[in-house]
Formats: C-alpha cells, sequence, structure tokens
C-alpha cells in the first residue's frame, strides 16, 4: 500500500498527525506542491494556508478530531454491546452446560438401575437353568434339556445385547 501511494504522481497524497503535522509525502504531492518529502514531513500543514487564512487549519483539525470521537464514542458503545452479548451467551453456555450434565448424571444412574434389573432376573434364569440340566430337581428327559438348552442360548444372547446396549 505504502508503494502504491508513494508512486502516485497525479495527486498529492500525505498524511496527517492528529496534531497537524505532515508525517507521510507522496511524489504526487512533492510534483503538485513543490516540496521534497525531506522537507516537509514534521512541518504542520497549516503552512499550505495564506495567512489570511490562518483559522483554517485549527478549524480542519478541530473537525477532523470530533470526527474521530464522534467515531471513538460509536466504537465503544459497540464494544459495550459486544461484551454485553459475550456475557450472556457465557451464562447462556453455563446455564446448558449444567443441564448437560444433569442429563449425564440421569443418564448414568438410568444406566445403573437398569444393569441391576435386566441382569439380574436373566442370570437367575440362566442359573435355574442349568440346575434343572444338572437333574438336581429330578430326572430330565433329553427333550427337556434341548429345551433348557434352547432357554440357555436365549438368556446368552438377551444378556448379551443387553450388556451391549448398556456398554
Amino acid at each position: 500500500f505504502r508503494l502504491l501511494v508513494q508512486s502516485v504522481q497525479e495527486y498529492a497524497i500525505f498524511m496527517l498527525h492528529p496534531t497537524g503535522h505532515i508525517e507521510t509525502w507522496n511524489d504526487g504531492a512533492k510534483r503538485i506542491k513543490g516540496y521534497d518529502a525531506s522537507e516537509i514531513i514534521g512541518e504542520h500543514f497549516s503552512l499550505f494556508y495564506p495567512s489570511e487564512d490562518a483559522a483554517k487549519p485549527a478549524r480542519a483539525l478541530r473537525i477532523a478530531e470530533e470526527a474521530a470521537r464522534n467515531a471513538a464514542e460509536a466504537q465503544a458503545v459497540e464494544l459495550t454491546s459486544l461484551s454485553e452479548q459475550l456475557h450472556a451467551q457465557a451464562d447462556e453456555l453455563k446455564r446448558q452446560r449444567g443441564q448437560a450434565e444433569t442429563a449425564n448424571r440421569v443418564k448414568s444412574e438410568f444406566l445403573a438401575a437398569m444393569s441391576h434389573e435386566l441382569r439380574t432376573p436373566l442370570n437367575a434364569i440362566g442359573g435355574y437353568a442349568q440346575l434343572m440340566q444338572l437333574g438336581l430337581s429330578g430326572p430330565v428327559t433329553e427333550e427337556q434339556l434341548r429345551q433348557l438348552d434352547r432357554v440357555q442360548q436365549s438368556q446368552q444372547h438377551l444378556l448379551s445385547v443387553i450388556n451391549d446396549i448398556l456398554d
């Protein structure tokens, strides 16, 4: 950008410090105003005005200062608004985090209860089927052994499905 500004020949482009002192000077300004950069940088821009217009530079600076102050005030208002929005978003995120933590705790309690409530009866079914297969309650026929084997396979399959779901 600096190289681009420096190379402009048709227009005088220079930058002023807020105090009115010249900070930059391009080749177009040299051609139009007749000053070399080394001669003019650091000088007050009021030297471009004839003595009868001595009040114009001060008035121009006041206008530039007022515009800068208004812009700064507008930015301050905008920053305050953005800060309030960020605080509101942070509060909302805290609230949502609390809800998520509560939901996670409730889920864990549910899974623990379901684990006990589902696995306990299935393990009992498997245990009783094994006791019957061993014949501890009396003789068991071949057909009953096949049926008990199916009960145990179904119990193991259901227990495996429940373990997968709970895990």
